[in-house]
């Protein structure tokens, strides 16, 4: 069922330049297949319409006229929540990167503006919409096929903690965690970290 619902100017800027997001993203994954594989292989059905309807979305964002409501259909709003959920897990990417550089608190809760608004979206307008599922291109290639696109990645080397050199060093968690992210989000499982402080009574 349609719904009519007031945006103003800035928050459909922000909306498009998530939806811009998301057709990046679904530019590189047609593009991988058509180009990366010793065959051309052909856009999938699905893939090529969720572009399509991406680009239309936006462009329907930005036309709309400022003084009425924009009207979107249940998928378009799947679609929206869809981009805007992806733009504000790479917003956040950025601005932890950037909170790790800063030194002072005041500096550090000042960097979260964006991701602030995101959040905004998600839990008023698009808070009880299910989102469009993403393709990835693990939604096409198989383990082999990824390597052969992306090249072949795995755990850090063994590096034991300066200290006593039994456990692993800590440094190596980011490095580690980002390689199980990505091979559970290619099968879409979910991932937990479980941080256990051991202490001799």
């Amino acid at each position: 069922m349609p719904v009519s619902v007031g945006i103003p100017r800035p928050d459909r800027e922000r909306m498009a330049g998530a939806l811009q997001t998301l057709i990046n993203h679904l530019s590189y994954v047609i593009q991988t297949l058509q180009t990366s594989l010793e065959v051309r292989v052909p856009a999938p059905a699905e893939l090529s319409k969720l572009h399509e309807n991406a680009s239309h979305l936006r462009d329907h964002l930005i036309a709309s006229p400022m003084e009425f409501p924009v009207l979107f259909s249940d998928d378009q709003l799947r679609i929206l929540r869809l981009a805007v959920g992806f733009e504000r897990r790479a917003v956040a990417e950025r601005v932890e990167r950037t909170q790790q550089s800063l030194s002072t608190p005041d500096l550090i809760g000042s960097v979260t503006t964006d991701v602030e608004l995101l959040n905004g979206f998600l839990n008023s307008l698009l808070k009880d919409v299910e989102p469009h599922p993403l393709p990835r291109l693990a939604s096409y290639l198989t383990v082999q096929g990824l390597e052969l696109v992306r090249g072949k990645s795995g755990l850090s080397d063994v590096e034991r903690d300066p200290k006593h050199h039994i456990l692993l060093s800590a440094s190596l968690l980011p490095h580690d965690l980002e390689f199980y992210r990505t091979q559970c989000e290619n099968r879409r499982l979910p991932l937990a970290v479980v941080y256990a402080e051991y202490r001799r009574v």
